[in-house]
C-alpha cells in the first residue's frame, strides 16, 4: 500500500517482543523433546547410565537452561513487550496519518468501534460512496451518507482521521417516536474517527500489553481500594435506611395525632426504605474491573513460568523415544503445544467471564503440565 519502508520496518521490530514471548515456551519444549529424543534414539542415555552418570546429571543442564530462558522471557514480557506495543501504536498512527484510507477497503462493510461504515470505491485519499451508521450525543441512531468523501488528518485532533463528506444526507430517529425519522442535507460534513477504533489487532484490549508488572500491581491495589469504598458506601447507606425505616415506623404506628395523609405518606416511605434495603442487601459489589486487573497482572508470570515447566515436562517424555529421535520430539512437541495453547486461552476466557478466579484461570494450565511432568520425571528417575 505504498507505506514508507522505515515505518514498515518499525512495525516488524516493535511486534517482535510479543512474538518472541509467545514462542519461548513452545520453542524450549520442542528443543527439550528433540534433544533428549536424539540422546535416547542414539542410545546416549544407555551409555550415560553404563558409566555411572545418572539422569539427574543429564537433565541438570536442560533445567538450568529452562530457568535462564524463564528469566529472559519475564524480562521481555515485563519491559520490552510494553515498550514495543506503545511504539507499535505510535507507528500505526503515523501510517494512518500518511495514508488515512489505509484501513478502508472498497465494497466492504466494517465496524470501527461503535460505528459501522459501508464503503464503495476507495482511492488514495478519497472514497466514492460512503454510509456511516452510528449514534449521536443523545444516543439516537443516525445514518450519514454521501456520494464522495475526502480523508485527511486534522490539526486539532492528531489521533484521528477527518472525513469530509460532500453533499451529505443525515437521517436520525427520535427516541419517543421509533417508527419515524427525520432527515436533512448538508453541502459538507466533517466526521472524525479515532485511530484506536481502526486497530483490528486488539493489541490494546489488555493493559498487560502496555504496562509493566509494577504498574499492573498498582492498578490492582487501586481497584481493591475502589471496591472497598463501594462496599463501605453501600453498608453506610444500608444503615441509614434502617434508621429512617425505624423512625418512619415509629411515626406511623405510635403517633396517633397525625392525619391519615401523613400516615399514608409514611407507609409509602416504609415501602421505599424497605425496597432500598433489600436492593442494597442483594446487590453484589462490581468486581469486574478488579478481575480484569488481576488477569493482566498474573499474565505477566504465566507464560514465562511455562518455560521451566515445559522443560520439566519435556525432558522425561523425550526419553521414551528409542529410534524416532528428532521426529518424535517435533511431532509430540507440536501436539503438546496445541493442547497447552487451547487450554491456556480457554482458561483466560473463563477468567474474563468470571467463571473461575483469575489466579486459577491463569495458572491452571501450568499446574496441570507441572504435575504431570513431575510424575513422569520421578518415574523415569526411579527406573
Amino acid at each position: 500500500k505504498n507505506i514508507p519502508f522505515d515505518l514498515v520496518w518499525m512495525m516488524i521490530v516493535t511486534i517482535l517482543p510479543t512474538y518472541t514471548m509467545f514462542s519461548f515456551p513452545f520453542s524450549i519444549l520442542l528443543a527439550t523433546l528433540m534433544t533428549i529424543g536424539r540422546f535416547s534414539g542414539d542410545n546416549e542415555i544407555v551409555a550415560f547410565k553404563s558409566v555411572g552418570i545418572s539422569l539427574t546429571t543429564v537433565f541438570k543442564p536442560v533445567f538450568i537452561t529452562g530457568i535462564i530462558v524463564m528469566l529472559v522471557a519475564f524480562g521481555i514480557n515485563d519491559r520490552l513487550k510494553p515498550l514495543g506495543m506503545k511504539k507499535q501504536f505510535e507507528t500505526r498512527n503515523k501510517i494512518a496519518t500518511i495514508k488515512p484510507t489505509l484501513y478502508f477497503k472498497s465494497k466492504t462493510v466494517k465496524k470501527y468501534g461503535s460505528k459501522v461504515l459501508f464503503t464503495d470505491t476507495v482511492k488514495d485519499t478519497s472514497i466514492n460512496g460512503i454510509i456511516i451508521i452510528d449514534r449521536d450525543n443523545d444516543n439516537q441512531k443516525r445514518i450519514i451518507s454521501a456520494k464522495k468523501a475526502l480523508f485527511q488528518t486534522p490539526e486539532e485532533m492528531k489521533e484521528a482521521v477527518e472525513i469530509q463528506m460532500e453533499d451529505a444526507m443525515v437521517q436520525f430517529q427520535q427516541k419517543d417516536r421509533p417508527q419515524e425519522f427525520h432527515y436533512g442535507f448538508a453541502e459538507k460534513i466533517k466526521y472524525y474517527i479515532k485511530f484506536m477504533d481502526f486497530d483490528d489487532s486488539n493489541s490494546f484490549r489488555s493493559s498487560a500489553d502496555v504496562k509493566n508488572t509494577l504498574e499492573l500491581l498498582k492498578d490492582v491495589k487501586t481497584q481493591y481500594t475502589n471496591l472497598n469504598n463501594e462496599i463501605n458506601n453501600k453498608e453506610g447507606e444500608y444503615i441509614r435506611n434502617q434508621e429512617l425505616f425505624r423512625e418512619t415506623a415509629y411515626s406511623t404506628y405510635y403517633q396517633n395525632n397525625r392525619s391519615s395523609n401523613s400516615n399514608r405518606n409514611n407507609l409509602r416511605g416504609l415501602d421505599n426504605y424497605l425496597n432500598s434495603m433489600n436492593t442494597l442487601k442483594s446487590d453484589k459489589p462490581n468486581t469486574y474491573s478488579l478481575n480484569r486487573r488481576k488477569i493482566d497482572f498474573y499474565d505477566k508470570f504465566s507464560l514465562p513460568l511455562a518455560c521451566i515447566i515445559f522443560v520439566i515436562f519435556g525432558a522425561p517424555i523425550g526419553i521414551y523415544s528409542r529410534r524416532a529421535g528428532y521426529a518424535f520430539g517435533f511431532i509430540v512437541g507440536l501436539m503438546l503445544c496445541g493442547v497447552y495453547w487451547f487450554f491456556y486461552y480457554g482458561m483466560i476466557v473463563m477468567g474474563k467471564k468470571m467463571v473461575l478466579p483469575p489466579f486459577i484461570s491463569l495458572f491452571l494450565p501450568n499446574l496441570v503440565f507441572f504435575v504431570i511432568g513431575i510424575i513422569i520425571l520421578i518415574k523415569r528417575l526411579l527406573e
